[in-house]
C-alpha cells in the first residue's frame, strides 16, 4: 500500500475529481476509460474497510465532487463479524463526511461469491465457507442500506444484478470473487440506469 501511496502522492491534485475507492474490484476497472470527466481510480487489491480508512488522507487532498465506494468483502473473508465490519465501515463513512462535507458519496453494495470458483483460505471447505460468506454479506448489506439511509445518502445495491440463487453468478466472474469483463458491463450499466439525478449530474455519462 506504501508503494501505491508513493506513486500517487508524487501527482499533482485533481480538483473535484470523481474518485472510485475500494479494494480490488475498485482496482481492477478501467474506471477513467468507461466514465466521462476527471476520473480517479484508488482501488487497492486485499484492503479492508480498515485500510480504506487510513489512506483518506490522499482522497481528500483531491477535494472529489463524488466518491464511490466499494469495500467489505475482505473484511468478511478474514472471518471478522458482520458486526465488526459494520462499524468500521460507519466509522469510515463518518470520516469521509468530516473530511469531505462537500463530497457526494454513492457506497456501493458488497458483492457476493461463487461457491463453486471461490477458494477461501481452506480450499477443502471453500464451498461451504463460501455460502456462509454469502449469507453474511447479504446481512452486511442490509445494514450498509440503513447506514447511509440515516446519512442521507443513496446506496446501490448492485448485488441484486449479479446475484443467482443469492451467489454471484458465474458469468460475472473470473474466480469466483472478482469480476470479469461482463461483470463490469454489468455495474456500469446498473450505475448508469440506477444512479440518482444528484450522482447522474457529476458522473455524467459512460463513454460510448
Amino acid at each position: 500500500m506504501n508503494e501505491r501511496l508513493g506513486i500517487w502522492n508524487a501527482a499533482s491534485p485533481l480538483a473535484g475529481a470523481l474518485v472510485f475507492l475500494g479494494d480490488s474490484q475498485i482496482e481492477r476497472g478501467c474506471w477513467n476509460e468507461w466514465w466521462r470527466g476527471d476520473v480517479l481510480s484508488r482501488g487497492i487489491g486485499g484492503q479492508t474497510t480498515h485500510g480504506v480508512r487510513e489512506r483518506l488522507e490522499e482522497v481528500a487532498r483531491h477535494q472529489p465532487r463524488l466518491i464511490v465506494l466499494e469495500c467489505g468483502t475482505n473484511d468478511l473473508a478474514a472471518n471478522d463479524s458482520v458486526e465488526t465490519v459494520a462499524a468500521s465501515y460507519e466509522a469510515l463513512l463518518d470520516e469521509l463526511r468530516a473530511r469531505l462535507p462537500d463530497a457526494l458519496l454513492w457506497p456501493q453494495s458488497v458483492f457476493p461469491v461463487h461457491p463453486g470458483k471461490w477458494r477461501g483460505l481452506v480450499p477443502k471447505d471453500s464451498a461451504r465457507r463460501a455460502e456462509q460468506l454469502n449469507a453474511q454479506i447479504s446481512e452486511l448489506n442490509a445494514l450498509l442500506l440503513q447506514m447511509a439511509a440515516k446519512r442521507g445518502l443513496s446506496f446501490h445495491d448492485v448485488s441484486a444484478h449479479f446475484e443467482e440463487d443469492g451467489a454471484l453468478k458465474s458469468s460475472c466472474t473470473l474466480d469466483g470473487t472478482h469480476l470479469n469483463g461482463e461483470g463490469y458491463r454489468v455495474w456500469r450499466e446498473a450505475m448508469k440506469q440506477n444512479a440518482p439525478p444528484e450522482v447522474t449530474a457529476i458522473l455524467g455519462q459512460l463513454r460510448e
